[in-house]
């Protein structure tokens, strides 16, 4: 039997720990060696292989628990759960509970047409525009909150460009809110704005969850919900369209129950994958701030 079979075994968990850092061959090696040797010193003295190794990884701690303390990034960020990462998680929830809000608005007032054009079309007009500029100043921002959040949790640092990229998008998305509800005309049909203004949040969401598998982020099923939300909202509505449902508007010769109807799976699978991600992110017990990686190895 291989004297250093648990080792390995260690070695391997704690390997898997750290893969997303780019030293991580290089802190696998340091451990191993510290461990070997501890080991090999043990044996030795007449002590039985598989005890001391028992001895040896019991003195070291647990692989989760070593992992924090080589959690430092090249940027100096922490990779572990914090009070501002928890924060986030929760302006999260907040966030995915509007977007189910909104998209559940749509999907009722669009049907609502289908049943009584008349009684109903203004509505649905007000929930449409109106709805898209409040998630413009609310759901967005929390969004991002959630997705700085999400950064910080894999290690960005003060300075980190997806973090920069972040806040610039959100500072963004509310000037335009803003100007929306100012009633400023722009030529909000005619340019794909408002669409870019609704996807940017979702796609640097998913961009961002699947980067950070590397840092160890446990895989969540519905986080492909973020991924595939607005390309299958805009082509439900597309769709529709094609198929003629509902009433006819004359002036811009679009049905204005389909775009209602496909639209409202965009809001609606948002809000769920980021409430799922966001709880998460929310429930994380924050860890201490582990000290440098090389006294550990020591």
């Amino acid at each position: 039997m291989n004297r250093h079979a648990l080792v390995e075994d260690y070695l391997a968990a704690l390997g898997w720990q750290v893969a997303w850092r780019r030293d991580a061959e290089q802190v696998v090696a340091e451990v191993a060696d510290h461990l070997h040797t501890a080991t090999d010193r043990l044996v030795a003295t007449g002590v039985n292989p598989v005890a001391a190794q028992h001895r040896v990884l019991h003195a070291f701690g647990d692989p989760d628990v070593v992992a924090v303390a080589f959690a430092t990034t090249p940027r100096g960020g922490i990779a572990v759960p914090t009070r501002f990462t928890r924060t986030a998680g929760a302006l999260g929830v907040a966030a995915g509970l509007w977007w189910l809000l909104w998209g559940a608005a749509l999907l009722v007032t669009s049907a609502a047409v289908m049943v009584d054009e008349f009684r109903y079309i203004e509505v649905a007009g007000l929930v449409a525009w109106f709805g898209f500029l409040a998630t413009l100043v609310v759901a967005v921002p929390l969004t991002y909150a959630t997705v700085a959040g999400l950064l910080v949790r894999g290690g960005a640092g003060a300075g980190d460009r997806w973090l920069l990229a972040t806040g610039l998008l959100a500072g963004v998305t509310v000037v335009f809110g803003a100007i929306g509800w100012a009633g400023i005309a722009l030529p909000w049909e005619t340019l794909w704005l408002p669409w870019l203004l609704l996807l940017a949040p979702a796609a640097l969401a998913s961009a961002v969850v699947w980067r950070l598998r590397r840092a160890q982020l446990p895989a969540l099923g519905s986080d492909w919900l973020l991924l595939l939300a607005w390309p299958v909202g805009l082509g439900a509505s597309f769709a529709l369209q094609t198929w003629h449902v509902g009433p006819l508007d004359a002036s811009t010769l679009t049905y204005r129950a389909a775009g209602g109807l496909g639209g409202s799976l965009g809001p609606l699978l948002i809000g769920i994958g980021l409430l799922a991600r966001a709880w998460w992110l929310a429930r994380e017990i924050p860890a201490a701030l582990p000290g440098p990686a090389t006294a550990v190895a020591e």
